[in-house]
């Protein structure tokens, strides 16, 4: 019988060749010295770990079977120390707002229960322009306080962006317009929601003898940005050069708009609870029915009003009530009057008015 074929064996002759080899080599019974090797070697292991245990002799072999116990710590005063407590579930703001800002959102009655209600944007948007971009003049600023079946609204006014559409939606704001119910009508989501038409027919009459107003110069950056007009911007909507009269739009996110001449915007919301509002306006009903949505027509809506809504829009949001913010603009006509006479009390403002002007017309003349 053969052997396998990948199994390697050695041969007797060579077996027996090497068992010779060993026997003249070291002999019998082995080498000597190996023995006598390894036991010095372990009294020297065994003296060496005598020698580097600090515990005594007779502890000594407890120590390489057992650990021994760690020294006692040592105790030392110090003030107690509160465990973290669970985090609060009522929403608060977060520090980028700022106080003064989450104090009046919070000032409105029952704002928090808005946020109960179902998002109608993507979630994780941010509370302004999704791409920060350059904006126009911020100094003349009036901030609007607004009411919405969908929650609070802090806008501001910026009188530089577009002095003639800044001006007609504080005529609004100031003569009662929103307190007539003005519908969210138009609102598209990741668009804009077009809004502007008063609940009340008549009302509707006597804003259309006031005419039209023109068109302001537009500064957005249209040819850097991509979407120029920005995630919470205010700008009126129109039909053509100089047709700008109440009806107006929020936009959504940041937008391809400002290249028509009535898209120039004069505001925007202002705090993490106006935009929680703004993605909160129904847009169930989509765009207007000339695009594919089934929005209600503006048409039926000039004519019969907010009953109008109610009865076939049941869903729908609505403005119910704007006011200039008393609050705000008494904290600017104080940070101004601050900057222009630093030092100066207020009851002493009109007489540094009246010294500049003297200074400026008898320059060197005192009294």
């Amino acid at each position: 019988m053969k052997a396998r074929r990948h199994q390697p064996r050695a041969d007797k002759d060579d077996a027996e060749a090497q068992l010779s080899s060993n026997e003249v080599r070291y002999g019998e019974k082995g080498p000597v010295w190996f023995p006598v090797a390894l036991g010095a070697l372990f009294l020297l292991m065994v003296g060496a770990l005598l020698c580097l245990t600090p515990q005594s002799r007779q502890h000594a072999w407890l120590s390489l079977h057992e650990r021994p116990a760690p020294p006692p710590t040592p105790v030392v005063a110090t003030e107690p120390v509160e465990e973290p407590r669970a985090r609060a579930t009522e929403p608060r703001a977060r520090a980028s707002v700022p106080l003064s800002e989450k104090d009046r959102y919070d000032a409105f009655e029952g704002a928090n229960k808005y946020l109960q209600r179902p998002l109608q944007q993507v979630p994780g948007l941010p509370p302004g322009p999704e791409v920060k971009g350059g904006e126009a003049d911020k100094r003349q600023t009036t901030r609007v306080k607004c009411a919405t079946t969908a929650g609070p609204l802090l806008i501001d006014i910026y009188e530089g962006w577009a002095p003639l559409g800044a001006q007609r939606f504080l005529d609004m704001v100031r003569t009662g317009f929103f307190s007539s119910r003005v519908g969210l009508f138009r609102a598209v989501k990741n668009f804009l929601c077009q809004t502007g038409v008063p609940g009340d027919p008549s009302l509707h009459q006597q804003w259309r003898q006031k005419g039209r107003i023109k068109d302001d110069p537009q500064w957005l950056n249209l040819q850097g940005q991509k979407q120029p007009l920005k995630r919470g911007y205010l700008a009126f909507a129109g039909g053509g050069r100089d047709s700008r009269t109440t009806e107006f739009f929020f936009a959504f996110r940041d937008l391809k708009l400002g290249f028509q001449p009535w898209e120039v915007p004069f505001g925007t919301l202002v705090g993490e609870g106006s935009f929680a509002a703004l993605d909160r306006f129904y847009a169930g009903y989509g765009d207007m029915g000339a695009f594919g949505g089934h929005a209600p027509a503006q048409g039926q809506i000039y004519k019969r009003g907010a009953a109008y809504l109610d009865a076939e829009f049941p869903l729908l949001d609505f403005i119910t009530s704007c006011d200039v913010d008393a609050s705000d603009a008494d904290d600017d006509a104080a940070r101004t009057h601050h900057t222009a006479w630093p030092g100066v009390r207020g009851q002493d403002a009109s007489s540094a008015i009246n010294a500049q002007l003297h200074h400026a017309r008898f320059p060197g003349r005192v009294g």
